[in-house]
């Protein structure tokens, strides 16, 4: 049994319970001051709808799949209003303190019994509009292009287009799949990089809305790469995924190698979670025996789902490293975390020779919102550079 594992999750159930509380407290008191609420059937009320993404994801694999689809999707909105209220009330709690402290509000403004329910009331009408908002940036799939410009001889220009971070579940099916291939394939490109996370961790998307049937329609000029996520590695029967997609003519690479056209090299790497979720411990080969022995004339493009070990790929000469995995955040302000817990969590990135791209992806996780990034593919074109 691990132990330190289970404080862990008890640590983070203690908070998000106490986080719950510190909501409906201000909720119940400040709309209380002008609107009497009986004191049970509120609690009851809230209790059930904090606890019920939790819920549902305990009992979904009960529920038909088109039930559970609209329980999980609905009931995730809920981690949308838990983080913003959350941020506003503490907000609000600060201000108000300092406004005891040094008295610096307009009488209006202060955060007194008359208004508290008033901006209340507000704050919540904007946390739904966020939310409204943010499913409409989420779907808004768009294509972000770059360019990069190498010495190395090339036999010819080559467009790649690459796609990261689809998490195929309830919010992602067969319909929007078929949007993001469709994008894709418009972009005629000469290869395809999916850079992990296509799945969200579990199958039931992929069997009950037939995605098999799909994968097929990928359709490079030349051929289709894909390298596994964290959530991928989450699944039963990881191990069979690239049999499955290799039915379909989509290569799945797990530390390995492949030379494309004669003049690009291609490595995929493992996810750092494989090992860790089986042993462990990072079981993946060294990104030095990888490219031990390799072509240095070779473009050497390296696809890792998670945007690491740069200044290791920088050192080794390789000139384009392709990942995704961040969400650059997803909702606002998660993203100031994964630009600073992540060397580099989106864009381009120019160090020398070395080019790093990182994608925001095309899908969701938890609840389907963006807010303050994007949903993208990757149009990336490589160029041999003009002497």
């Amino acid at each position: 049994m691990n132990f330190s594992l289970i404080a862990f999750l008890v640590l983070i159930l203690g908070i998000f319970i106490l986080s719950n509380y510190y909501i409906g407290r201000r909720i119940y008191k400040n709309i209380n001051y002008v609107l009497p609420l009986h004191k049970g059937f509120f609690w009851l009320f809230f209790i059930i709808f904090s606890s019920s993404y939790i819920f549902s994801r305990f009992i979904e694999k009960y529920l038909p799949y088109k039930i559970a689809g609209i329980l999980v999707t609905a009931t995730s909105y809920w981690i949308i209003f838990f983080f913003y209220a959350f941020l506003f009330f503490l907000f609000l709690d600060f201000i108000a303190f300092l406004d005891k402290k040094i008295d610096f509000l307009p009488e209006f403004l202060k955060y007194k019994k008359d208004n508290r329910a008033v901006i209340t009331v507000f704050l919540i009408t904007i946390i739904m509009a966020l939310g409204i908002f943010g499913t409409f940036q989420a779907k808004d799939l768009q294509v972000t292009e770059y360019t990069i410009e190498t010495p190395k001889e090339l036999k010819q220009n080559y467009t790649v287009v690459l796609i990261s971070d689809i998490h195929i579940s309830y919010q992602v099916g067969y319909e929007e799949l078929k949007k993001i291939i469709d994008l894709a394939n418009a972009q005629n490109p000469d290869y395809i990089f999916i850079a992990g996370d296509f799945f969200d961790g579990d199958w039931r998307t992929f069997y009950e809305e037939d995605i098999n049937s799909l994968l097929k329609e990928f359709s490079p000029r030349k051929e289709t790469y894909m390298v596994l996520g964290n959530h991928d590695n989450f699944m039963d029967n990881t191990d069979i995924i690239p049999f499955l997609f290799g039915e379909s003519g989509i290569k799945v690479l797990r530390d390995e190698k492949a030379v494309l056209n004669e003049d690009l090299l291609l490595v995929g790497r493992k996810d750092v979670t494989e090992g860790r979720e089986r042993y462990g411990e990072d079981t993946r080969i060294h990104l030095d025996e990888l490219f031990k022995d390799e072509d240095s004339e070779l473009f050497s493009i390296l696809m890792d789902h998670a945007p690491l070990e740069i200044y290791d790929a920088e050192k080794l000469g390789v000139n384009l490293q392709v990942s995704g995995h961040t969400h650059q955040g997803q909702i606002y302000p998660f993203g100031v975390i994964t630009e600073r817990y992540f060397p580099f969590d989106y864009g381009h990135l120019i160090r020398g020779d070395y080019h790093l791209i990182a994608s925001s992806g095309v899908g969701t996780w938890g609840p389907p919102v963006r807010i303050g990034t994007k949903s993208e593919i990757v149009r990336i074109n490589i160029k041999q550079k003009v002497r």
